[in-house]
């Protein structure tokens, strides 16, 4: 009977430490547990080992291995210049970097009893989500980035033509026409070729999927204040072997915020078009689909742009706000468009 109860007792005693075992893991990184993409970075750090304390030189140096890696973060999020520029913000956020890891494991380990010193190499996940907030909270992200300033990628499937080569080697129709919709309603669209190197198409096709931090990231390196990502697809329709051909295109898109980090739009639409050639027929529902999606957003962002330019203004300290009282919107009315937001383009 002995040992069934002592089985018992570890029964009941394993989930309790196996929670405790979780919460010791993830403890590092609970104040900033952010959804999102989890950027691994793999750094080394050393430190001496005085009185041949390996113990306290081994802790220095995973620190300095901490601190390596959101170093490298910061320079793929600022860029080398920026982070140069922008020394004490910068050595202020490194002073604490295990508010930004998540996790990290060893990849090696040495006590160095002739150099008298701890050096360690490790593999570190950090929250970008958090770094990115931190820079905000700094100033330097909207020091990084033109607010006014839009960068659109699409992820586009043909069905008339199947893409060869990489992302950044050719442009899909769906992104020309949406931006073309942009640029005429007044928006500044930063071009894809000032991104298409600092880049990866794999940070595009997280964006893509809706995740926020790629597309702060994205913002970031291409300057830009919003950031347009989404999906477009084009099907061909049941139709006559030798007539016209019903071609469908299918866009959606997210619009994220680089200053605030967070998605302020969504949408997802369609059009349809009939030519005899399939090509044309494409290129007619695409542009017909971006052109609605480019009046919406269009609005959508510009409406999102009023509440800064208002704040830029803001009342002299001792003086008590005016209250103006303001007539009851028409629903019936469409909303006008303010003066002076193209100009300030």
């Amino acid at each position: 009977m002995w040992p069934d109860l002592m089985q018992a007792r570890l029964i009941i005693r394993l989930p309790f430490l196996i929670v405790v075992l979780l919460c010791f893991l993830v403890c590092p990184a609970q104040s900033n547990a952010q959804l999102g993409v989890l950027t691994t970075y793999e750094s080394e750090g050393k430190a001496p080992a005085k009185k041949a304390n390996y113990v306290k030189a081994r802790k220095s140096a995973v620190w300095r291995a901490l601190r390596g890696a959101v170093l490298q973060a910061l320079e793929d999020l600022l860029g080398k210049e920026t982070r140069v520029q922008s020394r004490p913000q910068v050595k202020k956020i490194l002073s604490s970097p295990q508010k930004y890891v998540k996790s990290y494991r060893f990849l090696e380990s040495v006590d160095d009893d002739l150099e008298g010193e701890s050096r360690v190499r490790l593999e570190v996940v950090l929250w970008t989500d958090a770094l990115n907030k931190a820079l905000n909270s700094a100033g330097l992200v909207s020091s990084a980035v033109n607010q006014k300033a839009v960068v659109v990628l699409i992820l586009e499937r043909s069905f008339t033509a199947r893409p060869t080569g990489r992302f950044w080697d050719y442009v899909p129709m769906s992104e020309i026409s949406l931006a073309q919709n942009l640029m005429s309603g007044g928006i500044h669209v930063i071009r894809r070729d000032r991104v298409a190197n600092t880049v990866s198409e794999d940070r595009v096709r997280f964006a893509a999927r809706g995740d926020v931090t790629a597309a702060v990231d994205i913002g970031l390196k291409a300057g830009a204040g919003i950031v347009i990502v989404g999906n477009a697809a084009s099907t061909s329709r049941a139709g006559s072997a030798k007539g016209p051909v019903n071609v469908q295109a299918n866009l959606s898109v997210k619009v994220v915020s680089v200053i605030d980090s967070k998605v302020i739009a969504a949408k997802s639409d369609f059009a349809s078009a009939r030519a005899v050639d399939p090509v044309n027929g494409e290129l007619q529902a695409f542009e017909i689909v971006g052109e609605k999606m480019g009046d919406f957003l269009e609005s959508t962002i510009k409406r999102y742009w009023q509440p800064q330019e208002k704040q830029a203004a803001p009342a002299m300290q001792g003086e008590s706000p005016k209250v103006v009282p303001t007539p009851p919107p028409k629903p019936a009315a469409p909303l006008p468009k303010k003066p002076g937001l193209m100009e300030d383009l």
